[in-house]
């Protein structure tokens, strides 16, 4: 089937409370991140589910002040983009190939499909919120996902051995935006 991408804003938290609190309990189970209650009413979530899964996977987005960043990132910007004092933050989460219920071609194929599709909610996420960047946290195994196979431009990034929280840290471009 298709993959469906569903984005869910503040306004609409209510009606998809479900999904939201499926994706949110696999970020915690698989990735450790839990995320202040209060912070989570302002995130716009992306989530993918299918009929068979149910919620495999998603993304949360969430604007952040500078000062909450890791440090490296934070540093970064401080130094390159003085003036910035928010940022739109993401963190990213597929879960399918737990089950091991597909080949590896096939398997290869729906999550590269994800990652594509992710990118694109991500550029017109951009747009809509006119920005150009979006500071992404992965975690070790997310990040090699992407890494592999060469899905994303990163314009910066601190690793998991170097990063304080162990977590991988990455600035994304997003393209599509008019200048």
């Amino acid at each position: 089937g298709a993959l469906m991408l569903n984005i869910i804003e503040p306004k609409d938290h209510k009606t998809y409370q479900k999904n939201i609190e499926s994706f949110l309990n696999l970020l915690k189970v698989y990735q450790r991140f839990s995320i202040p209650t209060e912070e989570l009413e302002n995130a716009t979530f992306v989530i993918a589910s299918d009929n068979e899964y149910g919620v495999y996977g998603g993304a949360l987005l969430l604007k952040k002040s500078v000062w909450d960043l890791e440090l490296g990132i934070r540093q970064m910007i401080l130094t390159a983009l003085p003036d910035m004092e928010e940022v739109w933050t993401g963190m990213i989460g597929y879960y399918k190939e737990h089950e091991g219920a597909f080949s590896g071609k096939q398997a290869l194929e729906v999550y590269l499909d994800f990652y594509c599709h992710l990118l694109d909610v991500f550029n017109d996420f951009g747009d809509e919120k006119q920005i150009n960047f979006l500071f992404l946290t992965l975690s070790k195994l997310e990040y090699l996902k992407t890494k592999n196979h060469d899905l994303w431009e990163y314009v910066y990034t601190v690793s998991p051995d170097e990063s304080y929280d162990g977590f991988f840290h990455g600035i994304l471009t997003l393209d599509g935006r008019e200048e």
